[in-house]
């Protein structure tokens, strides 16, 4: 099931995203807009790709600015919800967007999960290597994320940008995860579903990257990177992430 010792010796670590490759963002997320779309008649005849577009749009828009520190959490969600709710002429008042916030985010929380095939990779994959994250976030809402899914005990290093005061893309994270390590970048696997802030600056570094592409995107560069629709059947990804 798994390559032999002498064959993965050249494996040394591999290193996760969170959102979207470990934790199952989008489920969540679309759990809580189909929620909104029961609440609201105006939003019941928007398909749902349409308002994830527009969601994910905004919610990158007014993060990025928390990340900055020039937004809360709180006051960028509500900023987010006002401008959905106007992109889609819901009216609105101060109270209905702050309950529209709310009962998002008690949706959201309530659906959190690993993505599938998740925890059995990551158990079978400690014996042989180092295990790491590097996510862009705020620390508490991505520890809270592994404690719920069950992986928070499961890694040897957990690199947050709030915590580091860098971010994907910069390289210098990935770098700072590998140092951290003591690992090499050519001895170094990272998986990601970003594109532009997963694998290309890994690849950049010598990474190799796995590109987790669960729902049918066009890949941009097949020669830069191995892609990968799931996480199972298990043996055939564990062979993938060993192999030299």
């Amino acid at each position: 099931m798994i390559p032999n010792t002498e064959s993965s010796q050249s494996v040394q670590a591999v290193l996760f995203d969170l959102d979207d490759t470990l934790f199952d963002h989008q489920h969540s997320t679309r759990c809580a807009l189909r929620d909104m779309q029961l609440s609201f008649p105006q939003l019941a005849a928007i398909p749902l790709a349409e308002l994830e577009h527009a969601n994910r749009h905004l919610l990158d828009t007014f993060h990025a600015q928390v990340l900055r520190g020039e937004l809360t959490l709180e006051a960028a969600r509500l900023a987010r919800f006002q401008h959905l709710l106007h992109r889609f002429d819901v009216p609105t008042t101060v109270a209905s967007v702050a309950d529209v916030a709310s009962r998002y985010r008690a949706v959201y929380q309530a659906e959190r999960r690993a993505v599938p095939g998740v925890l059995a990779l990551l158990n079978a994959l400690r014996p042989h290597v180092q295990l790491g994250i590097i996510t862009n976030n705020l620390a508490q809402e991505q520890y809270e994320k592994l404690r719920i899914c069950g992986l928070d005990t499961l890694f040897d290093c957990i690199i947050i940008s709030a915590e580091v005061g860098m971010a994907k893309p910069d390289p210098a994270i990935f770098q700072l995860t590998l140092d951290r390590l003591s690992c090499a970048s050519q001895h170094a696997v990272m998986v990601g579903d970003s594109w532009t802030a997963d694998i290309v600056p890994a690849a950049t570094l010598g990474l190799r990257t796995i590109w987790l592409n669960r729902y049918g995107m066009t890949c941009p560069a097949r020669e830069v990177t191995t892609e990968i629709t799931a996480f199972e059947p298990l043996e055939a990804t564990l062979r993938l992430l060993l192999q030299p």
